[in-house]
Order: C-alpha cells, then structure tokens, then sequence
C-alpha cells in the first residue's frame, strides 16, 4: 500500500529549494495562489467564504488541482464542507462525513498527526469518493488548527509527480498553519463580539458593571 505520513517541518521553516525550470515555474504557479490567499486571510471575517475563496485559488491557479476543506467544532463534528474540482463527488463526501465516516485521509490529521501523503488513493483509501478519480493524482491532507483547537482538515489532490516533492510539502504546511491561525482569529473575535453583545443586551451584567464602578 503506497501511504506515508509526515509532519515535520523544513530546517528553518523555508520552503526555497534549488528547483529545476519546471518547478520554477511550478513554484511561481504556488506563489501566485498564496498571495491570492494571503489577501483572503486578512480581511477574512466567515470562516465558510474564507474556504470556499481558498479552495477557488487553488484549483483556478494550479492545474490539475482539486481542493476540499472541512471544518469541524469541538466535537468534531462537521460544520462546514466546501471544494472546488471535484464535480459530482463532493455531495457524497458530505453525506459520508455527516455521517461520521471520515475519509482515512481526515481521521489521521484529527486523531494521529497533522499531516498525510498518500501517494496512490486507488489503493489505500478505497472508500474514499475521490480515490478513482485520476490515477495519476496523490492526495496531500493538512490539519488546520491554532494552539489546542482543531478547526478542520484541507485535503488537495495534486499531480503525483508533485506529490513527494518536500518543496510542495512545505507550501502546503505553510498554508495549512496560517489558514488554522486564521480561523482562530474569527473564532476569537466571534466570541468577544457575542460576549459584547451578552453585555450590551443584559440589565443583570449592566447592573453589576454600574455597581462596580460606584
């Protein structure tokens, strides 16, 4: 079974190699899709646009790319589910995930690891919806989290002769850091804007919050 597993960082944190004229321009491709993403994250303030626009940016500036996302709350339960190049197949990774029954690739990046590579779908995740869909694609999955919390899983479907390349791995790791800080920063400010509005909109906090000040 053609499956491996890595979640190591680069030395340095760099993803700069010494590529060939192709990667080169692979890597500009790569570039250009995270600097799109880079301008998402900022402003992002929805965390389900935030996917969706992510998703778009790979598959529009990288060919023969397919992305999903998934995000899940504290009990790992699904909450949102957005693709882009997966056709037909995405509805029913939806419906099989609403079930509970995560695709290998997820589980492993909530339960085991932050990270998987699977160099061949067709043979190691059989009851994936996705896993026939090209021969010639591998599958890289990233957790997305910030601090304790895990927020979801980004799985993409890459041309295998990408696949094992650490350059792209780091791209990917890169991405899947700074996609997790950012849903902890609308998670956040979720929370203190519903803590403003508690306090705004309740007479008991207002009174304690006068009588305090008196």
């Amino acid at each position: 079974m053609s499956i491996s597993s890595e979640h190591r960082t680069t030395s340095g944190g760099s993803c700069q190699q010494n590529p060939s004229s192709e990667s080169s321009a692979h890597a500009l491709q790569f570039l250009k899709a995270l600097r799109t993403i880079n301008h998402l994250i900022i402003s992002a303030t929805d965390p389900v646009q935030l996917i969706r626009q992510v998703n778009q940016a790979l598959t529009q500036n990288l060919e023969h790319y397919a992305s999903w996302i998934a995000l899940l709350d504290n009990a790992n339960r699904l909450t949102a589910l957005e693709s882009s190049g997966m056709d037909k197949h995405a509805e029913q990774l939806r419906a099989q995930i609403e079930e509970g029954a995560f695709p290998r690739c997820m589980a492993h990046c909530v339960t085991t690891s932050p990270s998987l590579i699977v160099e061949n779908p067709a043979a190691a995740c059989d009851r994936c919806p996705l896993s026939t869909e090209n021969e010639n694609r591998s599958g890289l999955s990233y957790r997305l989290s910030h601090g304790e919390r895990i927020y979801g899983v980004m799985c993409v479907s890459v041309p295998r002769k990408y696949a094992g390349k650490e350059e792209e791995q780091c791209y990917f790791r890169e991405l899947a850091r700074d996609l997790g800080f950012a849903l902890g920063k609308i998670e956040e400010s979720h929370q203190l804007r519903l803590a403003n509005d508690i306090i705004d909109h309740s007479h008991a906090v207002a009174f304690l919050w006068q009588k305090q000040g008196s």
